[in-house]
């Protein structure tokens, strides 16, 4: 009877399946599909249903162990126990076979995590190949052998519509086990900057209630500043937490992440000390160049010794063999001929295989040799096709939905009872769907992303219209789907308003989670399907969108979003929309286009732009001649007291000022006076503090002929700073203190002022990239003026990694021209010197010379003195000089005095090189030592004697030459300028039976792995 069946199924369930994922509800819907009159008979057991006996042995499949149990409750049950029943084809999941090469390699990547190192491993392959069973197989081996190892698993889903979407199940298995800790143990974890790390993942929130409450942090309200301090509380995170125990990170389908995670993939593996972890994750080959998120990752720069790449292929013939007799298992059709047979038509393919297995084989796909992937298409629509019409609907919505589902909101879709587990119990057993998660937080998903595919793949186009929508509608009522997913489900089905409204606020929510590149693209979603048709929120909407585009790093796409939403602004909103645009324009590096731009707006102002940096100069003259006319008293006046058409006057040369500073140094000067001029007039104190202290800056590039006013200046800002007391002119003021100091060649206070100015713009402040950007490089070029090249490397692939996130051209090229030489050449590789250089300036106008150029003609020319090539140094230095000259750029004395000291250490060792004409060399060096020592700076006197003691020895004087260095590397010494210091303290040595201890600290410190040719690159010479 019925009952009778029905108890069978619930004795068999507890005597067989223990902890497997099958409930009473499986046997129940079999029963129900047999309780015919009689029932259908089973071949082997003419009295038990064939459903449930053909369950049954696929339980044994599972568990061998379980059939005596069998044997005993049907032969209880009135039927012959069979001891070697002939079950159907069985597929059991935890069968591996093969892969020894890529096992190994993941062991050995191991072995790094081990000894404290860290590594990743990518690994590549078709869809069915065996990617994930791989990984799977080596990580159940690790967490056998290693009782230390923490495993944390993610998972990126086709549809899936989350922020940093790679790591969502990663942090969710983080926060379980950080969860299961007490108080005090997890708090050992938690990083500084808690708050910002939550305010990318909100699940750590609650976590952070109960254990984190000493690590409050600091707010930060500049956006980009806290995705950076969020993406280095993770590293930090993993780090400590990687120091306790073997951490592995495992993403499978990676190739659907989102830009956002390769941007934070890329944090967590960039080097130096990367946490002590092992990232391991799975592609789709084929979706390797079109994912961006590869792009953002950039693999390519990874230590060969810590990152591989796994191109994994077809099982070899013997293994595919071995894989098809371990799934046959020990029935009659187990033979090594049945298993060959599938090897083949298989194609070494395991999915492939499963399906054929699972089917019956060969029969099912028509017996027409090695499977493709057409074939393996129609294997499972044949397969489809013995399915009922319930569970074919329910599949197809996991299949539609992209990602996991909760089973009540897929019933829903599919026109089921919501409660009902029968229809889903049947594709478990059919291996249609597999459960995820637990403690009653399970979700379904297809068994396998083919699966997916071809089912979606299937359907007609107003039945996938349908199934979106009845999707959207079940988790918008279940409340269990985040905007974006409703957006993409509502978009597919038609319902353009809905789609709307859920992706503009899924931009709000990843805007919030600071996944800019998300936010902006939502926004734009929104924005193609609809638009709200109040004019005030419309404009709210774009400017956000514009926000997120620049917050992306986006600077040429924020630019034109700004433009766009500037077309429906009022007139004044307009012009600081139009400001704002060619502020961005210029910062990303596109100089025509940025300089257009300001030119309109200067236009609107009844300003313009001077047309030549001669006619700029003469501006420049006249803006001078007018402030010490007027001198640099004001009235003070509130915000309010000031016409607001003033006010944006000053803001606008303000934005002319910053944005050229990248590009003309005279022409920003001339809009910096006029800025200061203005502010003047309008007398808001915090605009005149940001003038005077910009004053500053302008005032210190004149170096020893400015040094009275440039201290007065100074002293004056010092006072407005503490009336005004906001932590924009307090960053701005120290930044300029650092210009001002480094300026003046003091890089000692250059670099401690640029710092404490860099952390109040970084942390208290917003919306100032280039007074940021400006800190930074004064901190490097400090570093660079003190000769602390390592200390420099470290810090400027920081800030590399900084600007490239942001895609911020002026640092980046800062870097990459004027920094990165040094490192390579510490490192004696002339080759990547030199290539750093055509990378560094590839994106740059080549028009004009701006100060990019600058800084590449400089660093090549450098680089040829390194590498003993000195007379093509000496050529650039004289095809160059004219345009160099012609920028105005020598104004700056600091711009004068190190290209003077370049180009006489270039005449030495020409003159080194050419002995028998080495006259027009050294004429030169003279005449550059003798407008050094005329500078009446004490940076000047030093590099004046460094040169004439290298050209006292290349004349033969070597006693007088030994004794010009002695004072020039006690000058040195004197200023902190480490590497001269010692080149010239070695020279001065030479021949000594005592050690030139400074000189030796100074290469070993710096691991100077050439230091002949450094010294000759300092300070060259003949000094033998």
């Amino acid at each position: 009877t019925p009952s009778d069946w029905y108890s069978m199924g619930l004795m068999l369930f507890e005597a067989l399946t223990g902890g497997l994922p099958f409930d009473g509800s499986a046997y129940e819907m079999i029963v129900k599909r047999n309780t015919e009159d009689p029932p259908r008979p089973s071949a082997h057991y003419p009295s038990v249903p064939k459903d449930l006996d053909d369950l049954c042995h696929r339980l044994i499949a599972r568990d061998p162990d379980a059939r005596p149990a069998y044997a005993e409750l049907t032969g209880a049950f009135g039927t012959p126990a069979v001891a070697s029943p002939a079950p159907r084809a069985k597929v059991a999941d935890d069968v591996f076979v093969g892969r020894v090469p890529e096992l190994a390699l993941l062991r050995k990547a191991f072995q790094r995590v081990q000894t404290g190192g860290s590594a990743t491993v990518l690994i590549g392959g078709t869809s069915g190949i065996g990617k994930s069973a791989l990984v799977r197989h080596f990580l159940e081996e690790l967490e056998e052998r290693e009782r230390e190892v923490l495993v944390l698993r993610g998972r990126c889903y086709w549809r899936e519509s989350v922020p940093y979407k790679a790591f969502d199940g990663l942090i969710d298995d983080l926060t379980d086990y950080l969860s299961r800790l007490d108080s005090t143990d997890a708090a050992r974890f938690l990083p500084r900057d808690w708050p910002a790390l939550a305010r990318l993942f909100p699940v750590l929130r609650e976590l952070g209630e109960r254990v984190a409450s000493r690590r409050g942090g600091v707010e930060i309200p500049d956006a980009q500043e806290a995705r950076r301090r969020g993406f280095s509380a993770l590293r930090e995170l993993l780090g400590r937490l990687g120091d306790q125990r073997l951490l592995v990170l495992s993403i499978d389908d990676l190739q659907w992440g989102d830009i956002d995670s390769g941007r934070l993939l890329r944090e967590l593996t960039r080097p130096p000390d990367q946490p002590p972890i092992m990232l391991l994750a799975t592609f789709r080959s084929d979706e390797r160049t079109t994912s961006p998120i590869f792009d953002e990752m950039a693999w390519a720069d990874a230590d060969e010794e810590q990152a591989w790449e796994i191109d994994l292929g077809e099982l070899s013939r013997g293994d595919a063999v071995e894989l098809a007799l371990a799934h046959l298992g020990d029935g009659p059709e187990a033979s090594r001929e049945r298993a060959t047979e599938l090897a083949e038509e298989s194609g070494g393919i395991p999915f492939f295989m499963n399906e054929l297995i699972h089917h019956g084989g060969s029969e099912a796909a028509g017996g027409m040799g090695p499977i493709d992937t057409v074939r393996l298409d129609e294997v499972i629509e044949s397969r489809l096709d013995s399915l009922p019409e319930d569970a074919r609907r329910l599949l197809e919505c996991f299949a539609v939905a992209g990602q996991p589902l909760g089973l009540a909101v897929a019933n829903q879709a599919a026109g089921l009872d919501p409660g009902d587990t029968a229809t889903v119990d049947l594709l478990r057993v059919e291996r249609w769907v597999r459960v995820r998660g637990g403690g009653g937080r399970e979700v379904l998903e297809p068994y396998h992303d083919r699966i997916r595919e071809t089912v979606a793949g299937l359907l007609a186009s107003d039945t996938l219209s349908s199934l979106h929508d009845r999707l959207a509608h079940a988790l918008d009522q279940a409340g269990e789907a985040d905007a974006e997913t409703l957006a993409e489900h509502y978009v597919r089905s038609g319902d353009d308003e809905l789609a709307a409204r859920h992706a503009l606020r899924a931009a709000d929510q990843a805007t919030e989670a600071l996944a800019f590149d998300r936010a902006a693209r939502l926004y734009e979603m929104g924005f193609d399907l609809w638009e709200p048709t109040v004019q005030d929120a419309r404009q709210s909407l774009r400017i956000r969108w514009a926000e997120a585009l620049a917050n992306a790093g986006r600077g040429e796409a924020a630019a034109r979003a700004y433009l766009e939403v500037a077309k429906a602004a009022d007139s004044r909103e307009r012009l600081d929309l139009r400001r704002i645009a060619s502020e961005h324009f210029l910062n990303a590096g596109s100089i025509d286009e940025g300089l257009e731009v300001l030119r309109g707006v200067l236009h609107e102002v009844g300003m313009r732009l001077p047309g030549s940096p001669q006619r700029a100069f003469a501006a420049l003259l006249f803006r001078r001649a007018q402030l010490r006319l007027r001198g640099l008293g004001f009235k003070p006046k509130r915000e309010s007291e000031v016409e607001a058409e003033t006010l944006q006057r000053v803001d606008i040369c303000w934005t002319a000022g910053i944005g050229l500073a990248m590009v003309d140094v005279v022409r920003s000067a001339h809009f910096q006076a006029k800025h200061l001029v203005l502010a003047l007039r309008a007398g808001e104190p915090a605009r005149v503090a940001r003038a005077l202290i910009a004053e500053v800056g302008i005032s210190s590039s004149a170096g020893s002929r400015a040094t009275k006013r440039t201290a007065s200046l100074l002293a004056r800002c010092r006072v407005l700073a503490e009336q005004v007391d906001r932590p924009y002119v307090r960053g701005w003021l120290a930044t300029v203190e650092g210009i001002a100091a480094n300026l003046g060649m003091d890089f000692r206070t250059a670099l401690e002022r640029a710092r404490v100015g860099e952390k109040i713009l970084r942390e208290e402040c917003t919306g100032v990239t280039w007074e940021h950007d400006t800190a930074l490089l004064y901190e490097l070029h400090s570093l660079v003026g003190l000769g602390r090249w390592r200390a420099l490397a470290e810090r400027a692939s920081e800030v590399l990694e900084e600007a490239t996130d942001r895609r911020d051209l002026y640092l980046s090229s800062y870097v990459l021209t004027r920094n990165r030489f040094l490192e390579h050449l510490l490192d004696d590789d002339v080759e990547r010197a030199r290539a750093a250089q055509e990378v560094g300036l590839g994106s740059w106008s080549r028009q004009g010379f701006h100060v990019q150029h600058y800084w590449d003609w400089y660093a090549r020319s450098e680089t040829d003195l390194y590498a003993g090539t000195p007379t093509a140094g000496w050529a650039r230095i004289a095809a160059q000089w004219g345009a160099f000259r012609k920028s105005l750029l020598p104004l700056t004395q600091a711009l004068a005095l190190e290209t003077r000291f370049l180009r006489a250490r270039l005449g030495i060792a020409c003159a080194v090189q050419d002995p028998d004409d080495p006259v027009a060399y050294l004429q030169q060096s003279q005449a550059d030592s003798k407008w050094l020592r005329g500078s009446r700076t004490t940076w000047g006197l030093a590099a004046s004697l460094h040169v004439d003691a290298g050209i006292s020895a290349v004349r033969g004087d070597l006693v007088g030459g030994r004794g010009l260095a002695a004072e020039a590397a006690s000058a040195w010494e004197a200023m902190g300028h480490e590497h001269y210091a010692a080149a010239a303290r070695c020279r001065a040595d030479t021949g000594s039976t005592e050690a030139p201890s400074s000189a030796e600290t100074w290469l070993d410190r710096e691991r100077v792995v050439n230091p002949e040719r450094m010294l000759a690159m300092l300070a060259p010479g003949t000094w033998d």
